[in-house]
């Protein structure tokens, strides 16, 4: 349950800030790359939700060890694809 509502809120999220970009209703002190970087970031959490659900199912343990893995190795995938394409 924990694992849907969290995987929710990064959807709702992300749905915000691309609401909010796409009808300029972001400041203009954000470069258009630094949006695609947050976004890139904010999709981090449905995408190990996702994962993470189905795993939950096989027990504590397998879901809490992805939970620790996989959240900080994508954010790390997430951050090394926006800054090579200059992003951030």
């Amino acid at each position: 349950l924990f694992t849907a509502a969290w995987g929710a809120m990064g959807v709702f999220a992300y749905l915000n800030l691309y609401y909010a970009d796409k009808n300029d209703l972001i400041r203009n002190d954000f470069h258009a790359l630094r949006i695609a970087a947050l976004k890139r970031e904010i999709i981090v959490d449905p995408i190990v939700a996702a994962v993470c659900i189905p795993l939950s199912w096989v027990g504590f343990q397998t879901w809490l060890i992805a939970m620790v893995v996989l959240i900080p190795a994508t954010n790390i995938i997430m951050f090394r694809i926006s800054k090579s394409r200059n992003h951030l």
